[in-house]
């Protein structure tokens, strides 16, 4: 098993989920192939994956996503983050201990709000111009030693 500190774990799910706010924003469909919305293949954290498209992120690769089109994106202009949850809930194996569980999502949240402040796109409470952030972690790949 691969031996990952609580810093290198964090710095992992931060980079994904900033690159799924990335695809959020770039409107790249890929054409080809329906997309396996078995349920066995997912977590369960959305309650539809049939929606779901084929995208390519900044990076080239091929991700999966789905964008209400009844949202208007031009009307946002703050965000409020909620709080970053594993889904489904993480037990304390013997690579990572309990207090990184606890300490990972927090560490997500306050680095996301303190991006965000520094560009005041942080909203204290909700209002016409504000979106809410719902964040999970959802998977986490062997491959993080490599960062």
């Amino acid at each position: 098993m691969i031996q990952i500190n609580k810093k290198q774990f964090a710095k992992c799910v931060c980079i994904t989920l900033f690159a799924i706010g990335s695809v959020w924003a770039i409107a790249q469909d890929v054409p080809d192939k329906d997309v396996d919305v078995s349920t066995s293949s997912y977590s369960g954290f959305l309650k539809d994956y049939s929606k779901l498209k084929k995208t390519i992120d900044s990076q080239g690769n091929i991700v999966l996503r789905w964008v209400d089109p009844a949202i208007k994106v031009h009307r946002y202009q703050k965000f409020i983050v909620k709080n970053v949850a594993f889904f489904p809930e993480a037990k304390p194996t013997k690579q990572v201990s309990s207090l990184a569980l606890e300490d990972i999502p927090h560490y997500i949240e306050s680095n996301l709000r303190e991006r965000l402040a520094v560009r005041t796109l942080l909203a204290e409470a909700p209002g016409n111009d504000v979106l809410a952030l719902r964040l999970a972690i959802t998977a986490v790949m062997d491959t993080i030693a490599e960062l």
